[in-house]
């Protein structure tokens, strides 16, 4: 196979632990497949400013940002610096469309993971959808998310614009090839988020250990009371502390909280924890890929990812450990990890696969 270069355009810039690794994992699933490739330094002003402090805020959040300025701040750096150390950017930054056209070197163009096709998310940000690419042929994506159930009727059109361009096209959940199928009559690649891409071991190798043993990490997106009462009752049962990964003042639970935390300390945690507990997509990859003991809670309307979650779930035939109205009947069952990893070799498999296909337009086996 001849060498090419891929460039990489999703939220790498994102204080967001999910965000960050599976840019990471990206380039190193690449990097297995002899290709090259470098994450586009693209700067948009929707992403950027969620993590800006005092921006455009009302006087309660102003007041906010000003009590929690510190811990946002270290967390902020430690991000910059594990970009900087574990991830290839582009030498240029590109803030605009227009000096995002000029760059027309790369032999393919991916855009994802992530929710890079959640049009509320982004604000309509077209560059995700690849638009100042000029040739066509160029234009892929792996795993992209849209974070959506459906896609309302006054968006269909545009979207169909955008993706009707792209030459191969993978989504990340069943829901978003449901998706694409609705607006294109086109079946599409699903796979695994890249995080997955890469095993345990992997992993291991860039994340820092904590010195705590023996606790239940507690790792959330939605802060629900049940989420929390079902910790607290695990780590009753279990005779085990609470880790509390999180950037809020208010303190919700009795554990140990943890701020600023690094994404490879955040590796770290989740690798030496003993049970996890979350409603995080992240959150649930992770506990799987890892072989950790999890319990997982739905989000409460109006979250809108679910079905990623439960799509996951259902994957690797795992329901049994949700939490409902914050029980769980199966606290004492062990996953059967022989199957479950089974499972995750076989998708891992076929996603490299699909990589191969979106890099080098191999035919279908």
């Amino acid at each position: 196979m001849k060498e090419i270069n891929v460039g990489i355009i999703t939220f790498h810039r994102a204080v967001n632990y999910g965000a960050v690794l599976q840019t990471y994992a990206l380039q190193k699933a690449l990097e297995k497949i002899n290709v090259r490739s470098e994450v586009i330094d693209y700067r948009d002003n929707i992403i950027e400013n969620r993590f800006k402090f005092f921006y455009n805020k009302s006087l309660k959040r102003f007041v906010r940002d000003l009590l929690y300025y510190p811990v946002f701040s270290s967390k902020n750096k430690k991000f910059e610096f594990f970009l900087k150390n574990y991830i290839k950017t582009t030498d240029k930054i590109y803030t605009n469309n227009e000096q995002l056209k000029t760059l027309q070197d790369f032999d393919k163009y991916i855009t994802g993971s992530d929710q890079v096709w959640n049009y509320k998310l982004t604000k309509w940000d077209k560059a995700y959808f690849l638009n100042f690419v000029k040739d066509n042929y160029k234009k892929c994506s792996y795993a992209a998310s849209f974070g959506l159930n459906e896609i309302p009727s006054k968006e269909k059109d545009e979207y169909v614009k955008l993706l009707s361009q792209f030459n191969q096209i993978s989504v990340r959940e069943s829901k978003g090839a449901e998706i694409v199928y609705s607006l294109l009559k086109r079946r599409v690649m699903v796979d695994l988020d890249p995080t997955l891409l890469l095993d345990k071991k992997e992993w291991s190798s860039i994340a820092k250990i904590p010195k705590e043993k023996d606790y239940i990490l507690v790792f959330v997106m939605q802060k629900n009371d049940t989420t929390f009462k079902f910790a607290e009752e695990l780590a009753k049962k279990k005779n085990c502390d609470i880790v509390y990964i999180s950037d809020s003042l208010k303190r919700r639970v009795k554990a140990k909280y943890k701020y600023s935390v690094s994404p490879d300390e955040w590796l770290g945690y989740f690798l030496n924890a003993k049970y996890i507990i979350t409603n995080s997509f992240h959150g649930l990859a992770f506990s799987i890929n890892l072989n950790k003991d999890f319990f997982i809670e739905l989000q409460r309307e109006p979250a809108t990812g679910n079905s990623r979650l439960e799509n996951m779930l259902d994957t690797f035939n795992l329901r049994e450990r949700l939490i409902v109205n914050a029980k769980n009947d199966n606290v004492d069952k062990k996953i059967d990890w022989n199957k479950v990893n089974k499972k995750m070799e076989e998708c891992r498999q076929a996603s490299m696969s699909n990589l191969k296909k979106i890099c080098f337009d191999l035919e279908e086996e």
